[in-house]
């Protein structure tokens, strides 16, 4: 399971929607003019007496638009390593309960034999009873606590590429098989 983590992390990180093309950074200037407000002695410029000009300058690199961007691929990057983890720890923490329910049931069908044939008090096979029930509760949070990792994790991705990620989650994520 340890090998998995970097493999999610990439396979996720690959499928973030494309990065816009039109982020940019456009600087405005605006002026007016008016003969009120300016003498108008040799300027003829056919524009009549008041008019107002923009100006727009666009750098070609711009320094805030590579900060903006390296910050939100920060923030993507941590995003995506969060919700990984918690995957990985929701499928370790399954298959951890699932373990741990079947010792408990094994327990609690010895003792039930146990309390047939008298050897013991129904203390015994009721509190295993409760240890199966509490297991039980567990593993449904786990399964929960997958689902909404998976879900979280193929919501990251573009439309496009959601579900071939969601059905390759739920691959990795179901319950390991069981050599007997």
């Amino acid at each position: 399971m340890v090998g998995l983590i970097p493999l999610c992390r990439l396979t996720l990180l690959a499928c973030y929607p494309e990065k816009s093309k039109f982020d940019i950074d456009v600087d405005l200037r605006a002026a007016i003019r008016s003969s009120d407000v300016l003498d108008l002695q040799d300027t003829t410029t056919g524009l009549g007496k008041s008019y107002v000009g923009i100006v727009a300058s666009m750098p070609l690199y711009s320094g805030k638009e590579l900060e903006r961007e390296k910050d939100r691929e920060y923030s993507r990057r941590k995003d995506t390593a969060k919700a990984v983890a918690g995957f990985i720890a929701s499928i370790a923490g399954r298959n951890h309960t699932i373990r741990e329910l079947a010792l408990y049931r094994s327990l609690e069908a010895r003792s039930a034999a146990r309390v047939k044939e008298v050897v013991t008090e129904a203390n015994e096979q009721v509190g295993y009873l409760e240890k199966v029930a509490s297991s039980q509760e567990k593993l449904i949070e786990e399964e929960a606590k997958i689902m909404e990792s998976r879900l979280l994790l193929s919501g990251m991705c573009d439309p496009k590429n959601a579900k071939q990620i969601g059905g390759w989650l739920k691959k990795i994520s179901a319950v390991p098989e069981v050599d007997e």
